[in-house]
């Protein structure tokens, strides 16, 4: 693989609104939602790949707090993939056929995607993992896939770049933005307009408006794009990356220390949280008022009344992927000091 594709997936993964239309209030049900607790039990573990080489992992998901499974960069193929079972994290990479595994997700225990970076999608039944297909696009040999999210079992989306290593046309040369979807039974490339970018993220919210978030590392240029299943439009670009979540069956999105709501093909301000420890993107959300997200000096937490740090983190370590259960969270969290993964897992109190 060339070099400057691993760099696009570090730094897609790893580094994570100039205006806005309208402020509006948060909706009625807001006011109903219980604060979110902070009373956690910290457990902090360092993944160890044979050998002690690198493994830095970036993508997770998981059916329970029992049952997850992490996949990103390794030396070794066995340790691009890992899998917990509640009680340990074992490398799982030769249960997976081929090897540089880039994102997960999944509807259950028994229906998991896994995709490569070279478009390979993988399959998990609750028994075993299979190739089930390979992503293609028109005159380009490969896709890479950034990122697996969907609604259901039926409605999944893979957000990349098409890319050829050794092109054959001028063309070629310029690898662009993609997004396929799973129907339930194959998937098929959305036809969009052709944009010279890196498709990093996809969301869709309870309006069926699609939101892509889109790099550019050659002018490290950010953009944010809507997709109504008919026009395809920008909404908004930066000099920035520009990541976003879903709290709630809404898109969000964060500059500064204020969170705007992606909304009818525009942006609206949500929270202004200027003057706390609020310093980056949402990691992840059980209601709109229990969410995590980047502190200055490590993760904090929102619960509806104020943004607090709950976990420091160390520079150089980073917060890819989380996973949110009733009473448990996960943070992976790759670390470049060491070269290795470590998994933070929050135990609500009894």
């Amino acid at each position: 693989m060339k070099p400057f594709l691993k760099a696009v997936i570090l730094i897609t993964v790893f580094t994570i609104l100039n205006s806005c239309k309208e402020i509006i209030n948060d909706p009625p049900y807001e006011e109903e939602l219980k604060p979110g607790r902070r009373d956690y039990i910290w457990n902090e573990y360092v993944l160890e790949p044979t050998e002690n080489y690198r493994a830095l992992l970036s993508s997770m998901w998981g059916a329970t707090q029992n049952d997850i499974w992490a996949c990103g960069q390794a030396y070794l193929s066995k340790s691009q993939v890992w899998h917990f079972d509640g009680a340990k994290w074992f490398e799982s990479g030769d249960l997976v056929p081929d090897r540089d595994q880039t994102a997960v997700w999944g509807s259950s225990a028994s229906d998991i995607w896994m995709s490569s970076e070279v478009g390979k999608m993988f399959h998990f039944d609750g028994k075993e993992w299979t190739e089930k297909t390979k992503l293609k696009v028109d005159w380009f040999e490969y896709v890479l896939v950034n990122q697996i999210w969907g609604v259901s079992a039926n409605e999944i989306y893979a957000s990349g770049f098409c890319f050829q290593p050794i092109p054959t046309s001028p063309d070629q040369h310029y690898a662009y933005g993609v997004v396929f979807k799973f129907d339930g039974k194959e998937w098929k490339q959305i036809k969009l307009p052709v944009k010279y970018t890196n498709f990093f993220n996809v969301r869709k919210d309870k309006d069926g408006i699609l939101y892509i978030a889109a790099f550019d590392t050659g002018f490290w240029l950010g953009e944010i794009y809507s997709y109504d299943g008919v026009s395809f439009n920008k909404l908004f670009s930066a000099n920035e990356i520009l990541n976003f979540n879903d709290i709630g069956g809404y898109v969000y999105i964060q500059k500064e220390q204020k969170l705007y709501r992606l909304k009818s093909g525009g942006f609206t301000e949500w929270k202004d949280l200027t003057g706390t420890e609020f310093n980056g993107r949402i990691l992840g959300a059980r209601s709109a008022k229990d969410f995590f997200a980047l502190s200055k000096n490590g993760i904090g937490h929102y619960n509806g009344t104020d943004f607090v740090q709950v976990y420091p983190l160390a520079l150089r370590v980073y917060v890819p992927a989380t996973l949110l259960f009733e009473r448990d969270v996960f943070f992976l969290m790759p670390d470049h000091n060491i070269n290795k993964t470590r998994i933070l897992h929050g135990k609500l109190k009894d």
